[in-house]
């Protein structure tokens, strides 16, 4: 998932994880950004739920995740 200057993967093999990074040269201006991690992953899931797919693990996984 791309959101503003930050790219965001979801990796599901061998576990669960969240790799994250700037995209590089990027100039515009962003108007919103996602505001943590977690908040990136929860919008994930979401996408994920309404394209049916079954997401009971990466919630549970999500949720014991700490906030910032």
């Amino acid at each position: 998932m791309i959101d503003c200057d930050r790219f965001y993967e979801l990796q599901l093999e061998g576990g669960f994880n969240l790799a994250s990074s700037m995209v590089e040269n990027y100039e515009t201006q962003c108007d919103y950004q996602v505001s943590s991690d977690k908040e990136a992953v929860h919008l994930m899931i979401d996408h994920m739920a309404q394209n049916k797919f079954d997401t009971g693990t990466l919630e549970e996984w999500v949720n014991s995740i700490p906030n910032p």
